[in-house]
């Protein structure tokens, strides 16, 4: 169930639908969100892909999936913790709207992790959803996580009282944003039968924690005979208020060596039995995630554990609590959390049985935690350091950001944005500095003064270059730079970006060609992985002939006699193509073919396209 050797799951494959449906609404939550991570998720969502494909090399093959994600998918992040891509693309641009960010409290994160997946049976009226639970951000992050997937049907049967704990957190989110687009889901999920019943798990309760009316700790609501935490982050407070729940010397914990090091009592240690990964397992990648709890602002970590799981023992029954939740007073006393409590019989998803499973003999991954005799001491003045770009990035994420973009001609700009510092000087000390610069214009730095609002101009930037993420830097002479991302308001922002991204990226006539076939297609991505055409084909290689080699002809007669709504799509697609494109001899071959064919599009179809 939970070994870290053989029960591997793919994030990729967790989203795809299952065989016959399409996703049509997808909400996700998270703490740190890695656009590049995001980047990927559209291929899972709209052409049943996992996430292993490289994609600083083949970005420009996967732009359908991308555009159309927006329309799909909604995603809760805390605010400052959206990561600075390694490259900067244009393509970064169409999630901007996918995006909601969540300012925190002064000492709490909003750090759940959940998806919320909606899909539709392509042919029928079957609706189906699907519910993840992680311990894990949407980042490549390789440490160690826990994920609980649900499944249910769509009704008629109320389930109000049992879903009441996801539909009240979904309620949570909409207030934040996107009300309208999560209001179907709200509503559905109130019918949504999640029913369990196996031989491991009979019963599950959604357990979210931070929002209103949900301000309990449901670990602390009964004494355990038995109790395993799961945690990379912890708190003394919170683990000892957990040992008092269970029998004496029946508290296992699993942690990160240097986490317990740092935070655990001797007194706790002497009445519990503690364990960590291997040194050679922790070493053996680094991690580039960043969490909660104060701990890892801005420093990589090794490959270490990152799951928060809870298993529990009372009588014959057992529970497991899977989900965001750290073993800390911050987890449960400020935070936004999300927690999936699964029951059942104690032999089959008991702690002694998961903890059975981690610490054997054949499993050398864990070794019992010994506290050595040497100074672990934290450094107080990194420690100090990160204290201060935390306050300093929390005053910066509260301001109102606003920008405004002023039209030049020729699909040229200047972007205006005010950055107001005047109540954030109280919390810069001497020798640290914040500068910014607009998303893909890295080389374009700009500095900020403290105790004064900023009016920034950036001249002549490109349609397709502009963007609403604001990048910050935090910087000092001694520790290196904080770089986080904002999204801000700007306003007029021109309706023909999109359009002008495109254009970008279909630039000639062989990539026009290429993208065609690939929307007419249905198994275009598994072929052009399979003959390498995402590495050779939209960057080089031969022209495609209409009538040729590629049967786009054949391809374009099979689809306007059954798929009407692909040969509209593919209609609006001409209409995007630039001027100069349009010229070129076999894309305007193209075009006057197309003046004819398209006539076959019933006129009904052209209307509801606006076409």
């Amino acid at each position: 169930m939970l070994n870290p050797t053989t029960d591997r799951l793919d994030y990729g494959d967790l989203l795809i639908p299952p065989m016959g449906f399409k996703v049509t609404e997808a909400v996700a939550t998270t703490y740190t969100l890695d656009l590049e991570t995001l980047l990927s998720i559209p291929l899972a969502l709209n052409f049943s892909k996992n996430l292993d494909i490289d994609f600083k090399e083949e970005i420009i093959q996967i732009h359908e999936a991308i555009q159309r994600t927006p329309n799909i998918l909604t995603l809760y992040c805390q605010k400052g913790n959206i990561k600075v891509p390694e490259i900067q693309h244009t393509l970064y641009s169409y999630l901007e709207k996918c995006i909601i960010e969540i300012i925190p409290g002064k000492a709490s994160s909003f750090h759940p992790k959940v998806w919320v997946l909606r899909y539709e049976k392509i042919t029928g009226k079957q609706i189906r959803y699907r519910i993840l639970v992680m311990s894990r951000n949407m980042t490549f992050d390789k440490s160690w996580d826990v994920v609980a997937e649900l499944e249910g049907k769509l009704g008629r049967k109320s389930f109000i009282k049992k879903n009441a704990g996801l539909t009240d957190f979904m309620s949570y989110l909409a207030k934040k944003g996107r009300k309208k687009k999560l209001s179907r889901i709200i509503k559905e999920l109130n019918y949504v039968d999640f029913g369990v019943n196996n031989s491991a798990v009979t019963e599950f309760k959604f357990h979210p924690i931070g929002i209103p009316q949900y301000d309990i700790n449901p670990l602390l609501q009964e004494r355990y005979q038995e109790l395993l935490v799961i945690s990379p982050f912890l708190s003394n407070s919170m683990m000892n208020k957990l040992n008092k729940q269970v029998r004496p010397g029946h508290l296992n914990l699993i942690s990160r060596k240097d986490e317990m090091d740092r935070r655990l009592g001797e007194a706790l240690l002497k009445n519990i039995t503690a364990y960590h990964l291997i040194d050679n397992y922790v070493e053996s990648g680094f991690k580039f995630d960043i969490d909660t709890d104060r701990q890892q602002d801005g420093t990589y970590r090794y490959h270490d554990i990152h799951a928060k799981l809870y298993a529990t023992k009372t009588g014959w029954d057992s529970s497991l609590f899977i989900g965001s939740a750290n073993a800390s007073e911050t987890a449960f006393s400020g935070n936004v959390e999300f927690l999936l409590k699964l029951s059942g019989r104690n032999s089959k998803i008991g702690p002694s049985k998961i903890f059975k499973e981690l610490i054997n003999d054949e499993n050398e991954l864990f070794q019992e935690y010994k506290r050595e005799e040497v100074d672990t001491l934290p450094d107080n003045d990194a420690e100090r350091h990160d204290d201060i770009v935390r306050k300093i990035q929390y005053e910066i994420i509260k301001i109102s950001i606003q920008g405004e973009v002023t039209n030049l001609g020729e699909n040229l700009y200047d972007v205006i944005i005010d950055v107001d510092l005047q109540g954030v000087d109280n919390v810069i000390p001497r020798g640290y500095k914040i500068s910014c610069y607009l998303f893909l214009h890295k080389e374009d730095v700009r500095p900020l003064e403290k105790g004064k609002s900023n009016t920034l101009r950036w001249k002549n930037i490109a349609e397709s270059d502009l963007s609403s993420f604001l990048v910050f830097i935090i910087s000092s002479t001694k520790y290196p730079p904080k770089q986080f991302i904002v999204k801000t308001h700007i306003r007029k922002m021109p309706s023909g970006r999109y359009d002008s991204i495109f254009n970008q990226m279909i630039n000639n006539a062989d990539k026009f060609f290429r993208y065609i076939h690939f929307l007419l297609s249905d198994n275009y991505v598994e072929e052009s992985l399979n003959a390498g055409k995402y590495k050779k084909g939209w960057k080089g290689g031969g022209s495609v002939d209409i009538f040729g080699k590629e049967p786009i002809f054949e391809e374009l007669l099979k689809a306007a006699s059954r798929d009407h709504d692909r040969i509209v799509y593919i209609d609006k697609i001409t209409e995007k193509l630039s001027q100069k494109l349009k010229v070129q001899p076999e894309v305007k071959h193209f075009l006057e073919f197309w003046a004819s064919f398209r006539k076959l599009i019933p006129q009904r179809k052209r209307k509801e396209y606006g076409n």
